[in-house]
């Protein structure tokens, strides 16, 4: 079956997903590298799938002063799922907000800098004012490239002039249940297949901790203790020595921790409408997960069009995002045959964002444009493939005649959520045959989905929710394209960060 021309990418993501679902890699449960100054690193992946978590530590009372605290209050976060992790939203909001939404003040970024402490010095970006007495509640979320969420549970913080003798001891003993708390962290209710990598550095020179591909290590005794969860396949892990410029940190590779993660069941998207599938025979040793069967190989950007029989799993919508669309990706048959696309992190490109960090202020993201086509959409509302959109970049035109239609008054849009609401004027337009085109920008880290991509039944197969309120807060640059393994080795022996 002719699949037309495919691109070195697509080869090399069809590889890389061939690989990830064929039988079982050889890699041993751990090992240990020398580093150029002279530390070591150690690592281990114990038997089985990880169980990645998610933590947050804000602290129970706050100084209140005029137009703010008398310090500032630091948030602490941590993850060992940060291949899982697109984008992450921090807010404090106050204790009447149930739903929140609307927030005191609140961050939002990527899962490079999610280990990075935050600063809030009690001036609120919307509203009155704290006034003493109150108590405000903080959480955080998380979301993958599909748009499934996971947060921690909310934690009250009391802002008062001073704490009471009695409030004291529960105060402190709050703290510090806190405290313990992040080194553990709570369930990630996101869908990550992975297993649990454990770095640890020993005769580490210098007080400044180590870094791994941008990640921070923490410090246990005498060593440094790095664990993440990660997808199969292989990964090499950068181990740098962070150090002090102007403004900032450098970081210095002084060693690579090559590993190889042993396979695990693909993500399956189950879906509708296959039989217009060009379907190809299947790759040699093509795994499938029980009680399936690999029947062909069909084109990615095909598959994208494709509607989930279940919208609202978790696993099914990741399944789908992670497609390639110049890859070919495999599509499997129950006994009952119904079908399912298979697809799978692969290893190297889906480890946890890399980048050093300087210290400053990231600057904001540059932006990407995408242009979604929908053929004949029914109802009064399209599905958008991205959320983040940027506020006010929402364009829609019809392959019509009539003049384009006018954002607030012909269609309303929800950008956070990549929902778009059609006014009684856009719907009578479309009639039988006709195309409704969205062109809008999107955050250069946002999942790509293809260029000028077709969706049917209005995207509703990409109903993706993110709560998250957008703040006018800093978000990160995207991270460069990652260095091969020869010039990361050069990068290492040259001392060039």
């Amino acid at each position: 079956m002719d699949f037309g021309p495919i691109r070195p990418r697509g080869i090399a993501a069809a590889l890389g997903l061939c690989a990830a679902l064929a039988g079982p890699a050889t890699a041993g449960p751990g090992g240990t590298v020398t580093l150029a100054n002279g530390a070591a690193v150690g690592w281990s992946v114990p038997e089985g799938e990880a169980s990645p978590a998610l933590a947050l530590a804000v602290p129970a009372f706050a100084v209140w002063a005029r137009g703010g605290f008398a310090q500032a209050v630091v948030v602490e976060m941590r993850s060992d799922a940060l291949a899982a992790i697109e984008a992450w939203e921090v807010g404090f909001y106050r204790l009447g907000d149930t739903d929140f939404s609307h927030p005191l003040w609140s961050r939002r970024g990527t899962a490079r800098d999610l280990d990075r402490p935050l600063r809030w010095d009690g001036r609120v970006a919307d509203g009155p004012s704290l006034r003493p007495g109150e108590t405000v509640v903080a959480r955080l979320t998380v979301r993958d490239v599909a748009g499934n969420t996971g947060r921690t549970a909310s934690q009250e913080m009391l802002v008062a002039r001073y704490r009471m003798a009695r409030e004291r001891k529960a105060l402190a003993k709050e703290d510090a249940a806190r405290k313990r708390a992040l080194a553990t962290g709570e369930a990630l209710r996101l869908p990550l297949h992975g297993r649990g990598l454990t770095l640890t550095v020993t005769g580490w020179p210098g007080a400044t901790g180590p870094g791994a591909s941008g990640a921070r290590f923490r410090a246990a005794g005498d060593a440094w203790v790095l664990r993440q969860t990660l997808p199969p396949g292989p990964h090499e892990i950068v181990i740098e020595s962070r150090r002090p410029i102007m403004g900032g940190t450098r970081a210095v590779p002084v060693g690579v921790v090559p590993v190889v993660l042993p396979p695990l069941p693909p993500y399956r998207a189950r879906i509708k409408g296959t039989g217009s599938l060009d379907k190809a025979p299947p790759y040699p040793g093509l795994a499938a997960p029980a009680g399936m069967a690999v029947e062909a190989v069909v084109p990615g950007a095909q598959a994208l069009g494709r509607v989930l029989t279940d919208r609202e799993s978790a696993q099914d919508r990741l399944a789908l995002a992670l497609v390639d669309p110049d890859a070919a990706i495999p599509l499997a048959v129950d006994g009952t045959m119904r079908r399912a696309l298979l697809t799978a992190r692969v290893g190297g490109a889906a480890a946890w964002p890399g980048g050093t960090g300087t210290g400053r202020a990231p600057d904001p993201a540059p932006g990407r444009r995408t242009i979604v086509r929908f053929p004949a959409p029914a109802g009064g509302e399209l599905f958008l493939p991205h959320t983040d959109i940027e506020a006010g970049s929402l364009r829609l035109s019809l392959d019509d005649d009539g003049p384009p239609p006018v954002p607030e008054r012909d269609y309303f849009v929800n950008a956070d959520e990549g929902r778009v609401l059609l006014g009684a004027a856009v719907r009578d337009r479309l009639t039988t045959g006709r195309v409704l085109t969205a062109d809008y920008v999107v955050p250069a880290f946002a999942a790509v989905r293809g260029a000028g991509m077709t969706v049917p039944h209005g995207g509703a197969a990409h109903d993706r929710r993110w709560d998250g309120r957008r703040t006018g807060g800093t978000v990160p640059t995207a991270p460069a394209a990652a260095p091969g393994a020869a010039a990361r080795v050069m990068r290492w022996l040259l001392g060039d960060g």
